[in-house]
């Protein structure tokens, strides 16, 4: 009987996607090792730190606000006043967004 108690206890251990690839193959050895999530969702569980996922973030729209920013004097060159004035307010959206990325970094070092 306490053979029995023991054996049903060992069934709590947890198994993490993120120590398998992200693959069909990766999946497979995720379900041998008893894993329990779907195909669908082992794929797109997020395997960066938060650390990561910010710095790629930051990178994104920061890219996005140099884009902004180069087509608002290019269109403001070429006489497109309302084009122009909607990619300066792009582009102040991606500076606020750049600005909330790089606290929720700093929150994380602290």
């Amino acid at each position: 009987m306490k053979l029995l108690f023991n054996s049903f206890f060992m069934v709590d251990l947890v198994v993490s996607p993120k120590d398998f690839a992200p693959t069909k193959v990766g999946y497979k050895q995720y379900l041998k090792a008893g894993g329990g999530m779907q195909l669908a969702d082992f794929q797109v569980f997020e395997r960066r730190t938060k650390k990561q996922v910010l710095a790629d973030n930051i990178n994104r729209v920061y890219n996005a606000m140099n884009y902004h920013y180069d087509m608002f004097f290019y269109y403001k060159n070429i006489g497109e006043l309302e084009t122009s004035t909607m990619h300066w307010q792009s582009m102040e959206i991606r500076a606020n967004q750049l600005s909330e990325y790089h606290k929720q970094l700093s929150l994380l070092d602290n």
